[in-house]
C-alpha cells in the first residue's frame, strides 16, 4: 500500500510515496545476489516507473525543467538494467511458447536453446559488471534530491490536471494505434495506460467500486499490451540477427502474427472502452471522488 496517496499533508505524502519507492527499488539492487539478477531488476526498474509515473502526473505543478531533469536521471537509472530485463523476457517469452504449443514445440524448443546460447555470454557479462553499484548511486542520488522537489506550487487540485493531461496522451496514442497498430504504436499505448493505471493507484483512497472497476480494467489492458510487447521483442532479436534454422524462425513468425491479429482487435476495442471519455469528466471522477474521501474526517492541507 506505500503506492498510494494517504489523508495529511499532500506535499508530505508526495514525499513519502516517492521516498518509499526509492528506497524499495535500492534494497531490490543492494540485494541483487540473494534474489536473482532478473527479479531484483523487474522490481527495482517497477519502483522506479512509479516515481516517474508520479513526477509525470504532477508535472504542471513541477515544472518542466524539474520534470525533464529528474526524469532523465530516474531513466538512466533504469536502463542500466534493461539488458538483464530484455535477455531474461526473450528466453520466459519462447518458453511460455513452447509450453503452451503442441504442435510446434520442439521448433520453439530449438529456437530457445539457440536464443539461450545467444543470451548467456550478455547474461554473464551483466553478471560480473558494476551495474548494481551504478543503479545504487543513481538511485541514492535521486533519494538526496527529494527533499529539494518544487512543491511551492504544488496543490492538491494539480492532480485533476496531470490526470487530465495524462488521459488526453493517452486517447492520443489509442487514435494512433487504431490508424496503424504497429509495435510503435502500441507501445506508446502502453505507457500512456501504464501512467494512468498508476495515477489511480495513487487517488484509490477508499476505492469506490466504480474506480475499482476502472482500475481493473486498466490493469488488464496494460497486461495485454506488456504481453505483446513481450512478443515483438522476441521477433525483434530474431530480425537483428537470424538463428541458423531459418524454417523455425518463419513458422514462429507465422504463428505470431496471426495470434497478434487477433489480439491487437481485442486489446484495441478494451482500450477503447476504457478511455470512452474525454480527458475532463475522467479526471473529474477520479479526482473528485478522492478528494470526497480525503475530505472526510480530516482537514484539507497541502
Amino acid at each position: 500500500m506505500s503506492y498510494r496517496l494517504k489523508k495529511g499533508s499532500f506535499r508530505r505524502e508526495v514525499h513519502r510515496v516517492a521516498r518509499r519507492q526509492l528506497k524499495s527499488a535500492l534494497k531490490k539492487v543492494l540485494n541483487v545476489s540473494e534474489e536473482g539478477r532478473n527479479k531484483a531488476a523487474h522490481d527495482a526498474r517497477t519502483h522506479i516507473k512509479k516515481v516517474r509515473a508520479l513526477i509525470r502526473l504532477l508535472r504542471p505543478a513541477l515544472g518542466d525543467a524539474f520534470y525533464k531533469r529528474e526524469n532523465r536521471a530516474l531513466r538512466r537509472a533504469a536502463a542500466r538494467m534493461s539488458s538483464i530485463r530484455d535477455a531474461h523476457v526473450r528466453l520466459e517469452t519462447i518458453r511460455k511458447l513452447i509450453s503452451r504449443s503442441a504442435t510446434h514445440r520442439a521448433a520453439f524448443a530449438r529456437i530457445h536453446a539457440e536464443m539461450l546460447a545467444r543470451l548467456q555470454p550478455r547474461l554473464e557479462k551483466c553478471q560480473h559488471s558494476k551495474w548494481c553499484k551504478q543503479v545504487a548511486a543513481d538511485i541514492e542520488g535521486a533519494i538526496r534530491r527529494i527533499d529539494d522537489w518544487p512543491l511551492k506550487r504544488l496543490k492538491a487540485r494539480s492532480l485533476r490536471t496531470g490526470l487530465k493531461r495524462a488521459c488526453k496522451n493517452a486517447r492520443r496514442s489509442l487514435a494512433n494505434a487504431r490508424d496503424e497498430a504497429s509495435d510503435a504504436n502500441l507501445h506508446e499505448l502502453r505507457k500512456g495506460i501504464k501512467d494512468l493505471w498508476y495515477g489511480l493507484q495513487l487517488l484509490r483512497a477508499n476505492e469506490p467500486k466504480p474506480i475499482k472497476a476502472l482500475t481493473r480494467k486498466m490493469r488488464d489492458l496494460g497486461e495485454q499490451l506488456g504481453n505483446d510487447h513481450d512478443l515483438a521483442m522476441l521477433l525483434a532479436a530474431g530480425r537483428d540477427k537470424p538463428l541458423p534454422k531459418q524454417a523455425d524462425w518463419e513458422m514462429l513468425e507465422k504463428v505470431l502474427a496471426a495470434h497478434r491479429r487477433r489480439s491487437h482487435r481485442a486489446t484495441l476495442r478494451l482500450a477503447t472502452k476504457v478511455l470512452h471519455r474525454k480527458p475532463g469528466p475522467f479526471a473529474d471522477s477520479v479526482f473528485d471522488c478522492w478528494a470526497q474521501w480525503r475530505a472526510c474526517g480530516s482537514a484539507l492541507s497541502v
